[in-house]
C-alpha cells in the first residue's frame, strides 16, 4: 500500500508543483583537529524538553578535543539566556575558547552573540545548514541525553542534571558517550580517572609540573614564570594588567562568576566580599577616581553610579584583554610555602571549584593577593543583644529597603555607609534612628563653584600645605572653606570628637536636609538592648525599635595565608610600604589593595600594582630589613600622631604623598624641575589642577603618549555631561598661562572670604 501512495502522489500535478523540497544540502566541511583541550567546543540547545524546576530548555557544550559534555538547564533559548548561561557555566570555570561551532539557529545567529564573541577575542563556526551530521559531536550527544531523560522521571531531570555522586553525572555521560581515544591512549596509566584524563591533572596537591618546576633552576625567564593573582576585582584585575605589562602570563582566581568584586553588584552577599546597594553612588568623581592610562569617557557622569562604574571598568578591562587570565567559580583555600621556597620562593596555591566542589593545587612563582580589606562584617557585641527579638543585620546584606516601610529602625555607625542606609530607609520608614559613638564631619560631592569637591580640593598645591603647616591649622582651613558653609558641625550631635584631618570625614548629599526634616533623629551610643528596643547612652526611657542596621565596619583576615604571613604584631602591620610583608625570605607575595586613605582607591592600587610587578619582574629591589621596619615604624608613629586612634593605623597613607612615594620607586613620578623649564603649562596644571593619576604615565615604565592631552581635556570631560546640549564643545579655560590657573583656582579663596564674612 505504500508503493501505491508514493506512486498516487507523484501523479497528482499539484503535488508535484507545491510539495518541493526546496533546499539544497551543501557538503559538510571539516574542522582542523585541535590540538589542546577547551580550544574548541560544539554548542547547541537541546528543547523544549518536559518542564522540570522552571526549566525546559538545555544548552549543551561539548569539548572536540577531550569530548567532555557539560549541560545546562535554561528556562527558554532566548540569545540573552543562552549568553548568560555559557559565561557563568562554560568559561567561568574553563576560560575562554579559541573558537565554537553552532548551529545557524536564530540565538546563535544574534547580534548579542557576534558581540559576545567579539568581546571574548572567540572565532564562531557555523555548521553546514539542513546537515545535522556536520554538528555530529553535540547531535549525538544530544541523542544519549534525551534517551536518558527518558529513561528518568521526566519531571525531575533538572535534578538528575545536577545529581552528585560516586561519579557525577557528567562522568557517567563521559563515559558512556564516545571518548576520544587517540588522547586517551596517549596518557600514561597513572591517569586512572575520568578527570584525570579529560583535565590532565593529579588530584594530589601536587602533580608532576609542580614537581619538575621544583627541579628547574632559580633564574626563570619572565616569560616562563607563573603569577597567581587571587581576587577578580577592580584592584585583582589592574594588578593583571601590569603584570601583562611586564611580560608576565598570570592566573587570576575569582570565587564568584562574575568580576568587579564590590563594584559587581549582585542580590546575593557573597562571605569575604564587599557589597553595594542598588543606589550606591560612588564617592569620589570620575576624573579622580581614574586609571592612569584609561580616561572616562566624557559621557560619564561625575559622581557615576555603581552600573556606570562597572561599565568604565568593562571597557578598561576589555581593552587590556585581561578577563582571558581569569578562573571564575574558583575559592582559594591556602597559600603556602613550597617545599623549596628558601631556594626558590614559590608558592603553592589550593584552589576549590565552587561548582564541582573539586580542589587542585598549583605551584606559581610569584602570588599577587587582591582581596582589599572589607570583606568580614564586624558587629559590636552589645549588652542584651541576644535578648532582642526584632531584626539585626548589617550593611554587608543590605539590598533594598522596602522591607522596612513603616517600622521603626536604628541604624548604628557614622561611615558613609551608615549614612547612606539612614538616608534610604528613611524614605519608607516610620522613623530612622542615627547611633553615632564618636561622630563624624559630613562633606558633601558638591564643591566650590559647583565642580566635584575632590576636582578643587585634591591638588598638589593644597596638600603641600600639609608638609609645612600644623594638621590642625590644615584641618581647620579646609573645614571652613569645604564644610561648614553646607553642613555646620557644631549644630548638630554628630559633632566628632576630632579634627576634620585626623578622621575620615563622611560623603553625603541628604543627611542634613533628613537630620532637619525629622526624619533621621541623632541618638549618642547604644546602652544595651531589650526586648523590643533600645537604650542609648543618655536616655533614661526605651526606645522601640523593629530592626537594628549594623553599619560598624569590617575586619581584616586573610584565612587562606599562613598565620606568619601577614603579621600584625604591636598594631603594626609588617607590610612595607603597606605592600610586601618584609619578613619574608622572598619577594615574591605582596598585597595589593590592603590600604586605607582619604580618596579614590583605584590609582592607589594601580601603583602598587606596577611597582609589584616590577619588582616581580627583577627591575626593582626591596631594601634590606632594617630599612623596611624603619620606614614602617616611621609611617604608624606618623599615623598614630596625626590620626584618631586605630588598629589600621599603619595602613594608612595620604593620597598624593602615597602615589608619589610608589612613583618615585619605580621612576614614574613627574619631573617638575624639568617641566618648570620646558613645559610651563604642565607644570601649571599638576600643581594648580587636580592631582590626577595620568601625570604618573608623563615617564618611567610603560609612560603612555596620552598622558599630557588627557591632563588638559580634564575640565572638558567633567563639564561635559553637565551641559543641556551635551554635542556642543564647552568653553574651557584658557591654558596659554600660569595666571588662568590662578584664576581657576581663585574661586576657592573668593568662597573663604565671602563664607567667613557672612557666618
Amino acid at each position: 500500500m505504500g508503493r501505491d501512495i508514493a506512486e498516487w502522489c507523484k501523479a497528482c500535478l499539484e503535488c508535484q508543483k507545491n510539495k518541493i523540497h526546496r533546499h539544497t544540502k551543501s557538503a559538510i566541511g571539516d574542522y582542523p583537529l585541535p590540538s589542546c583541550r577547551f580550544s574548541h567546543i560544539n554548542v547547541d540547545v537541546v528543547g523544549p524538553l518536559p518542564t522540570s524546576c522552571g526549566f525546559s530548555y538545555v544548552l549543551t557544550c561539548v569539548d572536540r578535543f577531550s569530548r567532555w559534555p557539560e549541560a545546562f538547564p535554561m528556562v527558554d533559548q532566548t540569545a540573552a539566556t543562552i549568553a548568560e548561561t555559557f559565561f557563568a557555566g562554560w568559561i567561568s570555570r574553563f576560560g575562554v575558547p579559541e573558537c565554537i561551532s553552532t548551529d545557524q539557529g536564530r540565538s546563535f545567529e544574534s547580534d548579542l552573540c557576534h558581540a559576545l564573541m567579539k568581546f571574548l577575542g572567540t572565532e564562531k563556526l557555523r555548521t553546514t545548514a539542513y546537515n545535522p551530521a556536520s554538528n555530529g559531536l553535540v547531535e549525538r550527544f544530544h541523542r544519549q541525553l534525551k534517551q536518558a531523560i527518558r529513561c528518568q522521571a521526566t519531571d525531575k531531570w533538572v535534578q538528575n542534571l545536577k545529581e552528585d555522586g560516586d561519579i557525577d553525572m557528567r562522568s557517567k555521560w563521559y563515559g558512556v558517550y564516545c571518548v576520544n581515544r587517540d588522547f586517551n591512549t596517549s596518557q600514561d596509566k597513572k591517569e586512572s580517572s575520568i578527570r584525570q584524563i579529560t583535565f590532565r591533572q593529579k588530584e594530589s596537591e601536587e602533580n608532576d609540573l609542580n614537581k619538575a618546576r621544583k627541579e628547574s633552576s632559580k633564574n626563570i625567564p619572565i616569560s616562563k614564570k607563573r603569577i597567581a593573582v587571587i581576587g577578580a576585582g577592580c584592584v585583582g584585575l589592574t594588578t593583571v594588567i601590569q603584570l601583562k605589562d611586564e611580560g608576565f602570563e598570570p592566573v587570576c582566581y575569582e570565587k564568584t562568576d562574575r568580576p568587579g568584586g564590590t563594584w559587581c553588584y549582585r542580590e546575593e552577599s557573597y562571605a569575604g566580599l564587599g557589597s553595594i546597594m542598588p543606589t550606591t553612588i560612588i564617592n569620589h568623581s570620575k576624573e579622580l577616581g581614574a586609571y592612569s592610562n584609561f580616561p572616562p569617557a566624557k559621557k560619564f557622569n561625575n559622581y557615576m553610579r555603581h552600573s556606570e562604574m562597572y561599565q568604565y571598568f568593562m571597557e578598561y578591562w576589555t581593552t587590556h584583554d585581561c578577563l582571558k587570565h581569569v578562573r571564575f567559580n574558583m575559592e582559594t583555600t591556602s597559600i603556602r610555602r613550597s617545599e623549596d621556597y628558601d631556594q626558590t620562593g614559590r608558592w603553592v596555591v589550593t584552589v576549590r571549584d565552587t561548582v564541582s566542589g573539586q580542589t587542585f593545587s598549583e605551584v606559581y612563582d610569584a602570588v599577587a593577593v587582591c582581596v582589599g580589606h572589607i570583606n568580614r562584617p564586624k558587629i559590636p557585641n552589645f549588652p542584651g543583644l541576644d535578648s532582642f527579638e526584632g531584626r539585626i543585620l548589617h550593611t554587608h546584606t543590605l539590598k533594598g529597603v522596602e522591607k522596612f516601610r513603616g517600622e521603626r529602625v536604628a541604624v548604628v555607625g557614622i561611615g558613609c555607609s551608615a549614612l547612606d542606609a539612614a538616608v534610604e530607609t528613611s524614605n519608607v520608614a516610620k522613623q530612622v534612628y542615627l547611633s553615632t559613638k564618636t561622630g563624624a564631619l559630613v562633606m558633601t560631592r558638591v564643591g566650590p563653584g559647583g565642580y566635584p569637591m575632590d576636582y578643587k580640593c585634591m591638588r598638589r598645591y593644597l596638600t603641600g600645605f600639609l608638609n609645612v603647616l600644623p594638621r590642625s591649622w590644615c584641618s581647620w582651613f579646609i573645614e571652613k572653606v569645604f564644610v561648614e558653609p553646607k553642613f555646620k558641625r557644631k549644630m548638630y550631635t554628630i559633632n566628632p570628637k576630632y579634627p576634620l584631618l585626623c578622621k575620615d570625614p563622611v560623603i553625603n548629599d541628604h543627611i542634613g536636609s533628613k537630620l532637619l526634616s525629622g526624619s533621621i533623629v541623632q541618638k549618642g551610643n547604644i546602652s544595651h538592648f531589650t526586648e523590643n528596643g533600645v537604650v542609648f547612652v543618655g536616655d533614661e526611657h526605651i526606645t522601640e525599635v523593629d530592626t537594628v542596621i549594623m553599619a560598624t565596619g569590617y575586619t581584616w583576615k586573610f584565612p587562606f595565608l599562613e598565620e606568619d604571613i601577614v603579621l600584625h604584631e604591636d598594631g603594626v602591620f609588617q607590610l612595607y610600604k603597606c605592600t610586601f610583608p618584609m619578613h619574608l625570605k622572598h619577594p615574591t607575595l605582596a598585597l595589593v589593595g590592603f590600604i586605607l586613605v582619604w580618596g579614590p582607591g583605584f590609582p592607589l592600587g594601580e601603583m602598587q600594582a606596577r611597582w609589584v610587578a616590577s619588582v616581580f619582574a627583577g627591575k626593582f629591589h626591596l631594601p634590606n630589613l632594617n630599612k623596611m621596619e624603619k620606614d614602617t615604624k616611621k609611617r604608624y608613629k606618623k599615623n598614630v600622631k596625626e590620626y584618631a586612634p586605630s588598629d589600621k593605623s599603619s595602613i594608612r597613607v595620604d593620597y598624593v604623598q602615597f602615589l608619589d612615594e610608589i612613583a618615585s620607586l619605580i621612576g614614574a613620578k613627574p619631573n617638575f624641575s624639568k617641566l618648570f623649564f620646558t613645559d610651563i603649562k604642565l607644570f601649571n596644571k599638576l600643581i594648580f589642577g587636580p592631582s590626577l593619576s595620568y601625570q604618573y604615565r608623563l615617564q618611567g615604565p610603560h609612560k603612555w603618549k596620552g598622558a599630557r592631552e588627557a591632563i588638559f581635556k580634564c575640565k572638558e570631560r567633567v563639564l561635559y555631561p553637565l551641559r543641556k546640549e551635551r554635542g556642543r564643545s564647552p568653553q574651557d579655560l584658557s591654558i596659554n598661562n600660569g595666571f588662568a590657573i590662578f584664576k581657576e583656582n581663585s574661586c576657592n579663596w573668593r568662597w573663604i572670604v565671602r563664607n567667613r564674612f557672612h557666618h
